[in-house]
């Protein structure tokens, strides 16, 4: 069936309309929806992202029919209003436009960066504690679940708060169960122990609350450790101590976060459960600021990245002598560092990087700084 999208988002309310050839995941894969972007009018201009689930034929297979059923586009479609009226009481993308038509369901939302991109480059460090604040359901009370929690599926929005994406799998409790339709969700994420008493409570009918809430707790504190060590390296069918243990390493030492991340994360595998996630973001927090700080107000003002010492810089800094004269120095040096960490893990962007040469070039000009080659004197 031919979907016209520019005929379901009419000129006068939505510009630049552009359909994506190919997106990651199933949906895509399957060939079960079409997606675009657009910016809504309305809403000034707003960038949305645009996905069509296309309705199942009468022929087709059991599995495109469980996703895309009419009766199952019918029932998203009324969980999503409801949803969309919840407004911010709820940590889902905003929810710009819902449509139900024959030929399928239409969902626009605002659009978001993925929280996978930012990992995957690096620069999700300072976000840890933001998904964990975020996303926390207990922030937020009872009532609603998302079945898919991972760093594909948390966006990013422009104000930097972090949400939940992948809409058709947040649900809302009834009767003190979520009835999942479409239990897609990724095992090998969670240890053993959760993954059988979320495959038991889905073979009685639906997930009670409690396992719900224990599942999501897990799910978005291994999303925040990501945003710390890094992609998880997984390699069996369920995460355990030995998958934890291979990723950490990969990690810096010293880090406070990762410190903390590991004792958390060989603790979780073994119970199958992490605490509340306000109790873990604020002693995450108070153990990234564990570090010594130096006091009196700075001279330059340091973009905050956060990581540990690096070899690179370390061989250049040690070819720098202030001169003795100077005492602001050993003051404004270490203001500098979490740069120089940052550089060793990967963790600066070309922007980034820019910014930490300006620092030091400021350095330079309120601190005379020599770097000795021969007999000549460059500015660093």
């Amino acid at each position: 069936m031919k979907v016209d999208l520019h005929a379901m988002l009419p000129a006068g309310e939505w510009a630049n309309l552009r359909v994506l050839n190919k997106t990651p995941g199933m949906m895509a894969d399957k060939n079960w929806a079409l997606f675009a972007k657009a910016e809504r009018i309305k809403d000034g201009g707003k960038a949305a992202f645009i996905k069509f689930v296309v309705g199942a034929s009468s022929q087709a297979g059991d599995t495109t029919l469980l996703v895309t059923s009419g009766n199952r586009l019918k029932d998203l479609f009324e969980r999503l209003k409801h949803i969309q009226q919840m407004g911010d009481t709820v940590p889902i993308v905003p929810l710009l436009d819902i449509q139900h038509t024959e030929s399928g369901l239409l969902i626009a939302t605002e659009e978001v960066m993925p929280l996978r991109e930012v990992i995957d480059r690096g620069e999700a460090y300072h976000l840890s504690t933001k998904v964990l604040r975020d996303l926390d359901p207990d922030a937020y009370g009872n009532g609603w679940h998302h079945f898919d929690v991972c760093p594909n599926n948390i966006g990013i929005l422009r104000r930097e708060r972090c949400v939940l994406i992948d809409v058709e799998s947040f649900y809302l409790e009834a009767e003190g169960k979520y009835s999942v339709s479409v239990p897609a969700w990724k095992p090998f994420r969670a240890p053993m122990g959760l993954v059988l008493d979320v495959q038991v409570q889905l073979a009685t009918g639906g997930v009670d609350r409690s396992v719900a809430a224990r599942k999501l707790r897990y799910e978005v504190a291994l999303a925040a450790a990501e945003c710390v060590v890094g992609p998880i390296p997984f390699n069996g069918p369920n995460l355990d101590r030995r998958t934890i243990e291979t990723w950490v390493a990969n990690a810096e030492a010293a880090d406070p976060a990762v410190v903390f991340w590991k004792q958390e994360l060989l603790a979780a595998v073994d119970t199958a459960s992490f605490p509340p996630l306000q109790e873990l973001r604020v002693r995450l927090e108070s153990a990234i600021k564990s570090e010594p700080e130096p006091t009196g107000a700075p001279l330059v003002q340091v973009p905050s990245v956060g990581a540990e010492p690096v070899q690179a810089a370390a061989a250049a800094i040690s070819a720098i002598q202030p001169v003795p004269a100077q005492s602001g120095w050993s003051k404004e040096w270490p203001l500098v560092l979490p740069m120089v960490h940052a550089l060793r893990a990967g963790r600066l962007s070309g922007k980034q990087i820019i910014e930490y040469r300006q620092v030091l070039q400021q350095l330079a000009a309120d601190i005379p700084l020599k770097l000795m080659y021969g007999t000549k004197c460059f500015l660093w």
